[in-house]
C-alpha cells in the first residue's frame, strides 16, 4: 500500500474535510468515538502518526494483517427522499481517513486496466441514454439490483481485488473493514450487528467496491445490438426490438446471479421512450429530457447547509469587518457551488431541455441568504454579488468544458484559515 505515509494521510484528511456532504456542510460525520473534525485537528500530528504506525506494523495475532483495526461503524437512519428512509454507517474520523486511502489505492490499481474506472459520471450515463435514443434504440429495460450494497458477497469481492493484483495489505484491510460490527448507539454494544455480507453503505470504500464489482457486467451479457448504461447499480438497457430486450433481461438476471445478486422484481420494468421513464434524476419523454420535479425540490438543501455553517459565526462576530468577511466568504461558497467550481449540481442538470428549474433555484438561494444579510444589516451587492444558477446552467449547456474551466478560474479554492479566523 503506497498511500499511508504521514504526508499522504494528511492530504487524504484535507480532502475529506473539503468534501461537501449532501446537506451542503463540510464537516465529516462523527463516528462512535464522538471525535469531531475540530477535535481531531487539535492533535493532528499525533493522530496521523498513530494511524501511520498501526498501518505500518503487522498484527501480533495475525501477521498477514496490518496492526490497524477499525472501530464499530455507527448506524444512522437518514431520509434520502420524503417518506423514504435508509441506513448509512459512519466510521470514526481516523477510520474514514484509512478507508479513503484504501479506496484511492484500489482505484489507482484498477485504473491501469480500466482507465475510466470511477470516471463514469451520471452525466456521462445520461448522455449515453440520449445517444441511444437518437440511434433508434427506443425499447428500454430499467433494472434495479435488489439491495445491492448489502448483498455483495465478501469472498467474491476479495477474490476480485486479488485478481486485479491490489496490494495484499489493502485486501487484508478491506477484509477487516467489511466485517466491522455495525452499532446503533441507542441500543449499545450488546445489540451490535455482525456484518457477514455486503459493504457498509455510506463509506468511501463501499462506493469503490460497488463500482468494481460490476465492472465487467456488459461483457458478460454477450449480446449485440443492445446498449447497457450503468452508473454503479443503476442499470438501463436500450434495444431496437422487444425480443432483444427480453433476451438481455434473461442474460442480465443470470449474470447477476453468478455474482450472488438478484434483480428487484418490483423495480425492474420494460418501457419505451414513447411511454416515458425516469433515470438518474431525469424524466425521458419521447424526445424531451426534463429534471425530475422531486429532484429540483431538494436542490435548496445544499445552500441551506452552507448558510447554516456560517450563520452562527456571523451572528457572534463582534467586529463589523469580521462580519463582512464572513458574509463575503459565505457568498463565495455559494457561488463556488452554483458555478460548478466545487459542486456538480448545476453542471449535471444543465443537460435538461428545460432550464427553468434553475430560475426557481436562484429564488430559493436569495431567500436563504437574504435573511442572514437582513439580520446583519447588510445588502447583497458589490463584492458579495450572487451568481445565477440559471446563467451558469446555460453556459454548461452550450460549452461544458469551457464553463467548467471558467468556474474554477473564477472561484479558486480558498480557506477561512487564511484570514486568521478560527
Amino acid at each position: 500500500m503506497t498511500r499511508y505515509s504521514s504526508s499522504a494521510l494528511l492530504k487524504t484528511w484535507d480532502r475529506l474535510k473539503n468534501s461537501r456532504g449532501r446537506d451542503g456542510q463540510r464537516s465529516p460525520s462523527v463516528g462512535l468515538d464522538g471525535v469531531t473534525a475540530e477535535k481531531f485537528d487539535t492533535n493532528l500530528e499525533q493522530n496521523i502518526a498513530e494511524i501511520h504506525r498501526l498501518l505500518s506494523q503487522t498484527d501480533r495475532e495475525n501477521p498477514s494483517f496490518p496492526a490497524y483495526r477499525f472501530a464499530p461503524f455507527r448506524t444512522k437512519t437518514i431520509s434520502s427522499e420524503p417518506g423514504k428512509l435508509r441506513q448509512i454507517h459512519i466510521p470514526r474520523i481516523r477510520d474514514q481517513i484509512v478507508l479513503r486511502a484504501m479506496s484511492d489505492e484500489i482505484s489507482r490499481v484498477l485504473s491501469k486496466k480500466y482507465p475510466d474506472f470511477l470516471k463514469t459520471s451520471p452525466r456521462h450515463a445520461v448522455k449515453q441514454v440520449i445517444m441511444g435514443r437518437e440511434s433508434g434504440k427506443l425499447q428500454v429495460l430499467r433494472a434495479d439490483v435488489n439491495k445491492y450494497y448489502p448483498s455483495i458477497p465478501h469472498p467474491f469481492i476479495l477474490k476480485l481485488l486479488a485478481d486485479f493484483e491490489v496490494d495484499s495489505k489493502v485486501i487484508r484491510l478491506t477484509q477487516r473493514a467489511l466485517t466491522v460490527p455495525l452499532r446503533d448507539t441507542r441500543l449499545g454494544k450488546s445489540a451490535d450487528q455482525e456484518n457477514t455480507l455486503g459493504t457498509p453503505t455510506g463509506t468511501s470504500l463501499s462506493t469503490v467496491l460497488g463500482e468494481c464489482y460490476l465492472l465487467d457486467l456488459e461483457n458478460s451479457l454477450q449480446l449485440k445490438n443492445i446498449k447497457l448504461i450503468r452508473y454503479v447499480d443503476d442499470i438501463l438497457i436500450l434495444a431496437e426490438k422487444t425480443d432483444q430486450l427480453e433476451l438481455a433481461h434473461r442474460n442480465l438476471a443470470q449474470a447477476l446471479e453468478v455474482r450472488g445478486l438478484a434483480l428487484s422484481k418490483a423495480k425492474t420494468w420494460k418501457k419505451s421512450f414513447k411511454e416515458g421513464f425516469d433515470f438518474l434524476g431525469f424524466s425521458f419523454d419521447k424526445d424531451r429530457v426534463r429534471v425530475m420535479e422531486n429532484k429540483a425540490l431538494k436542490w435548496g438543501r445544499t445552500y441551506q447547509g452552507i448558510a447554516r455553517s456560517f450563520a452562527k459565526k456571523i451572528k457572534e462576530a463582534s467586529r463589523s469587518k469580521e462580519k463582512d468577511c464572513l458574509l463575503e466568504e459565505m457568498v463565495r461558497e455559494v457561488n463556488r457551488e452554483v458555478s460548478g467550481a466545487s459542486g456538480m449540481q448545476v453542471p449535471y442538470y444543465s443537460i435538461a431541455d428545460d432550464l427553468s428549474p434553475f430560475k426557481e433555484l436562484d429564488k430559493q438561494i436569495r431567500v436563504i441568504l437574504g435573511g442572514i444579510f437582513r439580520r446583519s444589516g447588510r445588502k447583497m451587492c458589490g463584492s458579495v454579488r450572487l451568481e445565477s444558477a440559471h446563467a451558469w446552467a446555460w453556459k454548461y449547456k452550450n460549452s461544458y468544458q469551457s464553463a467548467l474551466q471558467e468556474s474554477r478560474e473564477k472561484f479558486a479554492s480558498f480557506s477561512i484559515d487564511s484570514r486568521n479566523e478560527s
